[in-house]
């Protein structure tokens, strides 16, 4: 049977100019190289399959047989000619010849020491772009720093590769801050060596939370994580760099969960739980939003009702926080089903129909009528929505929506609830107010 799978191999990307090179001994390790050119010395250290020498004409024509005869015939040698690079056009055909000389799954080191020009900045891009187009493995990028050389004229090999694993920190940093998706940050975070102080699992934990509709858990979690990261202490200089990225989340969680969540504080829940909604908006986790919104907003009634003492729950026997007693929430969902009905008649009608209401629903439409039919609105907008997307589109009790009108409803409940936040008194207030 014909194997057409391909060979896989290593090879060593370099880049030559028209410069006057200097015989140089080169150390990696303890290893050493004399040579003119570095891609020799880089060629005896890491023992590529082939070399990649990327020249112009002009560097060709100076460099390229006494190159060749350095390497002594012990390497495969594949010149590719490439433009000087003076114009944007030129740039592109560089970084075209560069991705289409490497192939799916090759290990790859870049040499950027005869890099001219802007072509170390290209080649560094052009190997994170390649990890992701062709899966090229990047083993190593290295510079021979001919200017570093020490009293006895030997010049040190740089390995610069761990300042691309910066990129990769950066990106995962950006996915998360963005998305809330936190799988490849805390994949960084179980690799790296200097975050012995801190879970990883910690930080999958807290955004499962956020997503799986948990808001207890999360506030809970954001806060030890938040905490967590701000007694992180980073000695190393190669670990600075990561510690302006975890700035970055520790502040996100902080912002949701900047105290310690306290189980009988129902006004700090309010709040906190809000900011956790918001940063699912925010980053496009609406199922999450909209589930937890619709519980606020009976968390919410229970706040402005002042049903804050502790109750004894008929299903568990034990003593809970009022609201968070399932009688006492059927109780807080009827009367929003009632502003719900009342914000939808005209004042003739309501005026009808309020004496047969909870008392709840009547007391918080006397003292507020505005902000009491802002409240039903944003009740109807929630549940419905939520019914729709919890059950997958097959509420038989709607009209099936379609995807565009489930967009809009989103926003619409978004703008409402935050106009509903403000009006509530939950940002300037002790108690509730109406």
């Amino acid at each position: 049977m014909l194997n057409l799978r391909r060979e896989l191999v290593t090879k060593l990307v370099c880049f030559l100019g028209t410069s006057k090179y200097y015989e140089t001994v080169y150390t990696f390790q303890d290893r050493e190289c004399t040579t003119c050119y570095f891609p020799v010395a880089a060629a005896e250290f890491f023992q590529p399959d082939c070399i990649l020498l990327f020249v112009t004409k002009a560097a060709e024509d100076k460099h390229l047989e006494r190159l060749r005869a350095e390497l002594g015939g012990r390497f495969e040698l594949r010149p590719v000619n490439i433009p000087e690079g003076k114009r944007e056009e030129e740039l592109w055909e560089l970084f075209s010849k560069l991705t289409s000389r490497l192939g799916d799954g090759d290990d790859v080191i870049f040499d950027i020491t005869f890099g001219f020009r802007s072509i170390p900045v290209l080649a560094t891009i052009a190997a994170s772009y390649l990890r992701v187009a062709r899966n090229v493995r990047l083993q190593k990028i290295v510079y021979g720093a001919y200017e570093a050389k020490d009293q006895q004229g030997k010049a040190p090999v740089f390995d610069l590769t761990p300042f691309l694993a910066l990129l990769d920190w950066t990106t995962a940093t950006y996915l998360f801050l963005q998305t809330g998706i936190a799988a490849p940050l805390v994949e960084r975070l179980r690799q790296a060596n200097w975050s012995s102080g801190l879970r990883a699992e910690a930080l999958e934990e807290v955004t499962a939370a956020m997503r799986l509709t948990r808001p207890d858990e999360a506030r809970s979690l954001a806060y030890q994580f938040s905490q967590a990261l701000s007694t992180l202490h980073l000695a190393s200089p190669a670990a600075k760099p990561f510690e302006l990225l975890l700035d970055q989340v520790r502040d996100e969680f902080a912002r949701i969960a900047p105290r310690s969540p306290q189980p009988d504080d129902l006004e700090q829940e309010l709040r906190e739980e809000y900011a956790l909604i918001q940063w699912n908006f925010n980053r496009g986790q609406f199922l999450s939003a909209i589930t937890v919104t619709r519980e606020w907003l009976v968390s919410l009634l229970c706040w402005h009702a002042n049903w804050t003492t502790h109750v004894t729950d008929k299903n568990s026997g034990q003593a809970v926080p009022a609201w968070r007693s399932e009688e006492v929430r059927k109780k807080g969902e009827k009367a929003l089903n009632h502003l719900k009905e009342l914000a939808t008649l005209d004042e003739a009608e309501r005026a009808k129909q309020i004496g047969s209401k909870t008392p709840i629903a009547q007391e918080l439409w006397k003292r507020n009528a505005a902000y009491a039919e802002q409240l039903g609105s944003a009740w109807g907008l929630a549940s419905s929505l939520r019914n729709d997307l919890n059950h997958a589109g097959k509420v038989h009790s709607t009209t099936p929506r379609s995807l565009r009108d489930i967009l809009h409803e989103i926003e619409c409940t978004r703008r409402t609830l935050t106009d509903l936040f403000t009006a509530s008194g939950l940002e300037s207030h002790p108690t509730p107010t109406l």
